[in-house]
C-alpha cells in the first residue's frame, strides 16, 4: 500500500514538472516506474503526452496504445492514441479515425473527441462526414472555438462561395479573439476572394502560428513600412519555394527605398534570383547573415506597399534564364518549329499538407498522348519523377530532370519550352515570373493566390487557369487541356 502512495506522488509531482514546461525532470520518473510497473495506465498516459507534446509521435502512440490495452474503455486514452496517429502526429488517419470512433462510441458527449474526429475526416478527404462531426461538437460545446474553425475549413473546401466559411471563422474569433489560427483562415478566405484590404492583416496572423511560419526572432526590429533611407533590411523567406518566387517581384521595390537589401531563401533559389540584378545580397537559407538593422518576411511585402488586386507589381517579367544555360537547352532539346515542347510537372512536394488535393499522377496526363504533334518534357522532381517508369501508353515523355541541380537550370529549361503545364507547384510560379505561358490546374479551393473562378491570374499574367468543376475531379481538368491543345495547335498550322 505504501509503495502505491510512493508511486503516486512521484506522478504528481513529475505531472506538475510537465505542466511547468519541465520535461527533462518529468521523464525520468516516468520511465522509472514504467521499468518497475509497465502496466501502470497513470505512468504510460502522462509519458504519452510528454512524447506527444515533443514531437516523439511514435513512442506517443505506441504509449498510448499500451494505455488502451490495459483500459480499453478510457476515452481520453483513445483520444490521444487517435491524435498521435493522426494528421498532428504519424499521419496514419485510417487508424486515427478507428481510435476516435471508439472513442465517442464509449462517451459521444465529449466535444474534443467529435473535433479530433472531424479533423482526421477532413484529412481523409471524407468533408461530408467532418461537418457531421464538427457539428456534433459544436452542439455540445457552442463555445467550442476550434470545432468552428475546423467547420469553416471544411466549409471552405466543399462550397462554391465562402459566405459560410467566413462566418464559422468569425465566430471563432469572437469567442476567442486572440485565436491566431482562425485569424490566419479568414485572411485566408478574404485573400481568396480578392479582399487584400482585409485579408493582408489578417494573413498576418500566420507568424503566430508555428505549423504555418518558423517561430524566428532577430534582434533588430521588423520593418513596418517606415523610412528605409540608409538602413540595411533583411527579407527573408518562410513558407514554399513556389511562395518565395511569387514575392520576388517586390525585392526591386525594396531597393529602390534603402540602402542595402539581404534577401534570405532556399539554396535551390539562390541564382536563379541572383538574376534580377544588382543591389541585392542573396544568403542560402541556413547559412551566416551579415549584420542588418531590420527584416521583414517575403510574404508581408504585399502588405507593406499595400497591395490591392489593382496594384500587384508587373513590369514584365522578373525573373529570367541565364542565356548560356538556356543556350546549351536548345541544343540539346533540338527545336522544332511543327512541334511544340510541352513541359509538364504532375505532383508537389508530398510532404506539404495540402499535397493530396493539389497534385495527380502521371497516369493521369494519359489524354496527351492523343496530341502526337508535341514533344513532352518533364519537369517533375521529387518522388513522383518514379510515375515516369508507368508513363501512359503513347505519351513520349523526355525526362532530362537528372540535370536540373536548382531554380536556374529549371529556368534555363523553361526558357526552351513553349508552355508548361503544372499543377499548384514552384514550377508553374516560376514559368510565371520569366513570363512563359503555363496552363495551371488546379483543384475546387485553391492556394488564395489562384483566387476562385477565374482563368487568369492577376500576378502571372502569361498563366491560364484549369479548374476542378467538381472536387477530386482532375479527368475533366485533363480532358478540356488535351483540347485546348488541339485548338493552339491548329492555330498554330
Amino acid at each position: 500500500m505504501q509503495h502505491r502512495v510512493d508511486v503516486y506522488r512521484q506522478l504528481e509531482s513529475a505531472a506538475a514538472a510537465q505542466r511547468a514546461g519541465q520535461f527533462a525532470q518529468a521523464e525520468p520518473v516516468y520511465r522509472r516506474v514504467l521499468k518497475s510497473q509497465p502496466r501502470n495506465t497513470d505512468a504510460l498516459y502522462l509519458l504519452g503526452l510528454l512524447t506527444q507534446m515533443t514531437g516523439r509521435f511514435e513512442e506517443s502512440a505506441e504509449l498510448f496504445a499500451r494505455a488502451v490495452r490495459e483500459n480499453p474503455r478510457s476515452v481520453k486514452f483513445l483520444v490521444n492514441l487517435g491524435l498521435s496517429l493522426g494528421g498532428m502526429g504519424l499521419g496514419r488517419t485510417h487508424e486515427a479515425i478507428e481510435a476516435l470512433r471508439a472513442a465517442v462510441a464509449i462517451d459521444p458527449n465529449v466535444p474534443a473527441a467529435w473535433n479530433n474526429l472531424g479533423n482526421e475526416f477532413r484529412n481523409d478527404l471524407r468533408y461530408d462526414d467532418a461537418m457531421d462531426a464538427y457539428r456534433r461538437a459544436i452542439a455540445l460545446d457552442a463555445n467550442f472555438a476550434d470545432a468552428h474553425l475546423n467547420l469553416g475549413a471544411t466549409l471552405q473546401e466543399i462550397e462554391p462561395t465562402l459566405d459560410n466559411a467566413m462566418a464559422a471563422y468569425r465566430k471563432a474569433i469572437s469567442l476567442q479573439p486572440d485565436f491566431a489560427t482562425a485569424h490566419w483562415n479568414y485572411g485566408f478566405a478574404l485573400l481568396l476572394g480578392g479582399d487584400y484590404a482585409g485579408g493582408l492583416p489578417e494573413y498576418e496572423w500566420r507568424m503566430k502560428v508555428r505549423a504555418i511560419a518558423p517561430n524566428r526572432s532577430f534582434p533588430v526590429p521588423a520593418w513596418m513600412g517606415q523610412d528605409l533611407a540608409g538602413k540595411r533590411i533583411l527579407l527573408h523567406a518562410e513558407q514554399g519555394l513556389g511562395d518565395s518566387i511569387q514575392m520576388a517581384r517586390y525585392i526591386p521595390m525594396v531597393v529602390a527605398r534603402v540602402a542595402e537589401v539581404i534577401v534570405e531563401c532556399p539554396k535551390p533559389l539562390v541564382r536563379v534570383l541572383e538574376g534580377m540584378g544588382s543591389g541585392v545580397k542573396f544568403v542560402a537559407g541556413g547559412d551566416p547573415l551579415p549584420a542588418f538593422d531590420l527584416h521583414c518576411p517575403l510574404m508581408t511585402l504585399p502588405l507593406r506597399f499595400g497591395t490591392t488586386l489593382a496594384s500587384i507589381p508587373w513590369n514584365g517579367p522578373y525573373l529570367h534564364a541565364d542565356e548560356e544555360f538556356s543556350g546549351r537547352w536548345r541544343e540539346r532539346m533540338l527545336p522544332d518549329p511543327y512541334r511544340p515542347r510541352i513541359g509538364l510537372v504532375w505532383a508537389g512536394r508530398p510532404e506539404n499538407k495540402v499535397d493530396r488535393k493539389r497534385s495527380m499522377r502521371l497516369e493521369q496526363f494519359a489524354p496527351l498522348a492523343e496530341i502526337t504533334d508535341a514533344r513532352f518534357f518533364s519537369l517533375q522532381k521529387g518522388p513522383a519523377r518514379e510515375q515516369i517508369r508507368k508513363s501512359p501508353a503513347g505519351l513520349d515523355l523526355i525526362d532530362y530532370t537528372d540535370d536540373l541541380g536548382d531554380f536556374a537550370d529549371t529556368a534555363a529549361m523553361i526558357a526552351n519550352l513553349d508552355l508548361v503545364i503544372s499543377v499548384d507547384t514552384s514550377v508553374a510560379h516560376l514559368a510565371g515570373a520569366m513570363g512563359r505561358p503555363a496552363w495551371v490546374l488546379l483543384p475546387t479551393n485553391p492556394d488564395w493566390r489562384w483566387m476562385l473562378g477565374r482563368e487568369d491570374s492577376p500576378w502571372y499574367p502569361s498563366a491560364r487557369l484549369f479548374r476542378q468543376k467538381m472536387r477530386g475531379d482532375w479527368a475533366e481538368v485533363i480532358a478540356q487541356v488535351a483540347t485546348e491543345l488541339k485548338k493552339a495547335k491548329r492555330g498554330h498550322s
